[in-house]
């Protein structure tokens, strides 16, 4: 049985696959580039970066607060919301900005 926060989570997760599986653009050779129009998260990388990074610290620190409430053990996201966000924000801008052509 699926929960309503777990729900909530694989579509936040689905969604942040989904926009960066949609956002790369292939490379292509010199000669065979054509210009294509950038997507939001390659014009705005920073904006993109501090979105995934506040959504990641919210969605660890929510299921970290119901597993401790459920007497469960947390995993290391849980446990370091702050860090966690911080990693997630520095990744997508990091491909943001390298699958921006």
């Amino acid at each position: 049985m699926i929960t309503t926060q777990r729900k909530r989570y694989f579509g936040a997760v689905l969604a942040a696959a989904t926009m960066f599986t949609v956002s790369a653009v292939p490379v292509l050779p010199v000669q065979a580039q054509v210009h294509r129009h950038r997507s939001f998260a390659q014009k705005h990388p920073t904006l993109t970066g501090t979105a995934a990074g506040v959504g990641a610290y919210a969605i660890a620190k929510k299921t970290g607060n119901n597993r401790e409430r459920a007497g469960r053990h947390r995993n290391f996201a849980q446990r370091h919301p702050v860090l966690t966000g911080i990693a997630a924000g520095m990744v997508a801008h990091h491909y943001a900005k390298k699958h921006r052509r």
